[in-house]
């Protein structure tokens, strides 16, 4: 039979690594692909384990006081005129009263645009409150 997920039972313990089982790990690698974001959202309560090429990768934050029906179309623009592809990204969900969207971009993404500009472009976009960048990048050893 075709199977289209894998699955296996892991021990959750505090304190102690969750180590991936080696077919996992095979499976997300590829030459391309050396690192990889994990993603953990806590209302879910799921992981995202993302293959990606780059050892830095930066979260994108907006919060949104008031959602204008433009908003998605206008950020769009600012990723394509920029060639910002995302790695991952929440669309837009509200968080108590604050609408938020997170968008995650590998650090390889950004040739052609500084943070503080991406931060000043999206801050521009009508209804948007705040945005932060966070850059995440592997411990040092």
């Amino acid at each position: 039979m075709v199977s289209i997920t894998s699955a296996k039972i892991i021990e959750l313990q505090a304190g102690k690594k969750i180590e991936l089982p080696p077919d996992f790990i095979e499976a997300l690698s590829t030459e391309e692909a050396e690192h990889a974001l994990a993603i953990f959202s806590p209302s879910s309560r799921m992981i995202r384990i993302i293959p990606t090429k780059s050892d830095e990768v930066y979260k994108v934050s907006i919060e949104i006081g008031e959602l204008t029906p433009d908003f998605l179309q206008k950020m769009g623009s600012i990723f394509m005129k920029h060639r910002l592809k995302t790695a991952y990204s929440t669309g837009i969900c509200y968080h108590a009263d604050i609408c938020v969207y997170e968008g995650y971009i590998a650090g390889s993404e950004l040739k052609n645009i500084s943070i503080d500009v991406l931060k000043d472009e999206l801050g521009e976009i009508e209804g948007v409150t705040n945005v932060t960048v966070e850059v995440l990048v592997l411990p040092k050893v």
